[in-house]
């Protein structure tokens, strides 16, 4: 049973890290898509159509990370959660 609660606070502490990943996943993919769009624009003479349909991009594929690692780690702690109740 202590186990199965140290699993738990050990599952917690990792929602506290996913909030930092959380910035990084929408940032770095940000940054890369201006510094890209950039160029484009700069090449293609697109009037920022290319960096903002890179940065939409961006953003709807930083939203599915994140949606993918919140169901990976609330699916754990319903796992864990259920065990505990079980055992009670």
């Amino acid at each position: 049973m202590d186990e199965l609660k140290k699993e738990r606070d050990k599952h917690t502490t990792k929602i506290f890290w996913l909030g930092f990943q959380i910035s990084f996943i929408f940032a770095i993919p940000a940054i890369i898509g201006v510094i890209a769009g950039k160029k484009i624009d700069y090449i293609f003479n697109t009037n920022n159509k290319a960096t903002t349909l890179i940065l939409i991009s961006t953003f709807i594929f930083s939203w599915f990370l994140v949606f993918v690692k919140y169901n990976k780690l609330n699916k754990k702690l319903k796992e864990i959660n259920k065990i505990i109740k079980e055992d009670r």
